[in-house]
């Protein structure tokens, strides 16, 4: 047997080929746990998991927030009309941190307008979208936790705040109470 070169190998800076095997998709760290659950809730929809005989020996109360796995479960019932395979469902749970990682750039984006001018919005959005540390590690392809949903409600929060106490300028109605509720909705 001939071992792998470097050439062989997968970059190790794009997650892709990481989690994207032939046949299965490799989550990272927590992920499984998640995916575990969030497979439960798709096959018995809409009631979550609520104690979990895998964890710890004996078992133990599912302490995490549903509604991540809600989301994803709920998008990949969606998209396999009712009844997705095994693949589907892993599938749309590698791609949901990411899809929500995008969110939260164009949202830093939104925000950063709002509060200062639209080039401060492109700048923070970029930075964002680059910045090495936690919020990559928990937006990127094959890391479903919950951590991606949560950064997006709060920047989604604060975005329907900046909305709402926006004085209205000329020629426009002020913002009323619709952006103050969405945004009581996304907290």
């Amino acid at each position: 047997a001939v071992s792998p070169t470097a050439a062989d190998l997968p970059d190790a800076s794009l997650p892709a080929p990481r989690v994207f095997r032939l046949g299965w998709i490799a989550f990272s760290e927590d992920a499984w746990y998640h995916m575990r659950v969030v497979d439960d809730l798709v096959r018995h929809w809409p009631h979550r998991l609520g104690f979990d005989p895998y964890a710890l020996p004996g078992g133990q109360q599912v302490a995490v927030a549903p509604l991540f796995d809600h989301l994803v479960a709920a998008t990949a019932l969606l998209v396999g009309l009712g009844a997705p395979d095994q693949a589907l469902v892993d599938m749309v749970g590698a791609l949901v941190p990411a899809v929500l990682g995008a969110a939260a750039v164009l949202l830093v984006g939104r925000l950063g307008a709002r509060l200062f001018s639209p080039p401060a919005g492109l700048v923070a959005a970029a930075v964002l979208a680059v910045m090495p540390g936690p919020f990559l590690d928990r937006a990127l392809v094959g890391f479903a936790d919950h951590h991606a949903l949560e950064t997006t409600l709060v920047l989604a929060t604060l975005v329907l705040l900046a909305e709402a106490l926006a004085p209205a300028t000329a020629g426009t109605l002020p913002p009323g109470h619709r952006a103050a509720w969405a945004a009581g909705l996304a907290l």
